[in-house]
């Protein structure tokens, strides 16, 4: 028995070897599968929205965020300024479909207010989380209470807060510095967009309306308004006979979106009645404005009560209007009982307290569009007593009486330029 025993035992080790040796050559050696793979090649998307108040931030921090997500994490990510969101999307190459929602985290933390040194730890470890509440969970404060508790929590400079960001920073110090060396090796540098290429190859309209009483005036200033805004703006324009409207649109060379609106500004104060000299310099400078309103707005008048307040307000040949707009730097047109004022925000502010002065019924005579404002500093400095103050309201004075003086000059012999 012995003997049929040892050789049984050596014909199962001989079997046993060749089906090791099968098995281990017929064993399948599959690859990892990527993100793409996982989900049967469908494409994994994620959008976080973007809060107001940090567009601006994420404009300028943009290519520290764009860096790690795209070239470390291998997502894909955009900007989506229509819809006000940032979208990402897995690619071929994403090594793990879980790069996805680290990078949604990352984004939504920036998006939250932590700075994109603090956020970028989402990505490299996974013990990381972002908890948020509010202070109504813990304890209902109004009022003054509610700002006493923020300020215990911000400390006097944020000094309450250093301590514990300091503890994170140390411990992202070595990953963000890796980050910061790989992200500026490979940092692209795209042209400016233009026009046509912000949004999205669509082209960008806008129609101004042609009142019936600046139909003609349109007609002779026709090549005025033209030559500026297809040449210098790179604007199309073009009059729709039908529509009775000035029709512009963005061409393909466009430099600039702002054009498109500024030409659209321009084309409005011409039809509101401003000369093309004047309200080509909407084109120009981007600190000026119109402000239009009506006399009713300032105060209810009818009849004979109405045209004296037009006639105070243009004055005798236009004097009073011209001393206005020569005083304040600005343009008025007086159209019936509209007033529109084309100028910089402060020097509407003065021409049109000056016109509401005459609406209200003050004499020509009386007004005085800059007075109140050097009557204001010379009170303000009063109560000092030191040689250097006393020099200075003797120097305001003085340009407060040389001012009355242009001004009496100005509206007794005033010739229109």
């Amino acid at each position: 028995m012995e003997s049929d025993k040892g050789t049984t035992s050596m014909e199962i080790e001989k079997v046993q070897s060749d089906a090791n040796r099968v098995s281990s050559a017929l064993k399948p050696n599959f690859e990892p599968l990527k993100a793409h793979e996982i989900s049967d090649g469908q494409v994994q998307f994620r959008k976080v929205s973007v809060p107001p108040h940090r567009y601006t931030p994420l404009k300028k921090a943009w290519m520290e965020i764009y860096g790690p997500v795209y070239d470390q994490m291998k997502v894909d990510i955009r900007m989506n300024l229509k819809g006000r969101k940032v979208e990402l999307k897995t690619r071929s190459d994403t090594p793990d479909i879980s790069n996805l929602q680290k990078s949604a985290d990352f984004v939504h933390a920036f998006m939250l207010g932590f700075d994109v040194i603090d956020a970028v730890a989402l990505l490299r470890l996974d013990e990381l989380y972002v908890e948020s509440f509010e202070i109504k969970d813990v304890k209902t404060l109004r009022g003054e209470h509610l700002s006493r508790a923020i300020g215990r929590l911000s400390g006097k400079g944020g000094l309450n807060m250093e301590s514990d960001k300091g503890t994170t920073s140390m411990e992202i110090e070595k990953v963000q510095s890796d980050a910061n060396r790989v992200s500026s090796a490979l940092k692209p540098n795209f042209e400016p967009l233009k026009a046509h290429e912000i949004s999205d190859g669509q082209v960008q309209f806008r129609k101004v309306s042609v009142p019936p009483h600046r139909y003609t005036p349109l007609k002779k200033a026709w090549m005025e308004i033209y030559g500026p805004v297809y040449d210098q703006m790179k604007v199309d324009i073009r009059m729709n006979l039908k529509g009775r409207k000035v029709e512009l649109k963005t061409r393909s060379d466009t430099p600039d979106i702002s054009n498109l609106q500024k030409s659209a500004d321009f084309v409005h104060a011409f039809m509101l009645g401003f000369d093309v000299i004047d309200a080509v310099a909407l084109l120009r400078l981007d600190e000026l404005y119109v402000e239009s309103f009506e006399i009713k707005d300032v105060k209810t008048l009818r009849g004979e009560h109405l045209s004296r307040a037009i006639g105070r307000l243009s004055g005798k040949g236009g004097k009073t209007k011209f001393a206005i707009e020569n005083s304040t730097k600005t343009r008025i047109v007086i159209a019936d009982t509209k007033i529109h004022i084309l100028g910089s925000f402060a020097n509407i502010k003065i021409a049109r307290d000056s016109l509401c002065s005459l609406i209200l019924g003050s004499p020509a005579g009386k007004v005085k569009p800059l007075g109140e404002d050097h009557d204001a500093s010379s009170a303000s400095g009063t109560s000092s007593n030191t040689g250097a103050v006393v020099n200075e309201l003797a120097a305001e004075d003085m340009a407060v009486e040389l001012y009355n003086l242009q001004l009496q000059m100005m509206m007794t012999s005033f010739k229109p330029i």
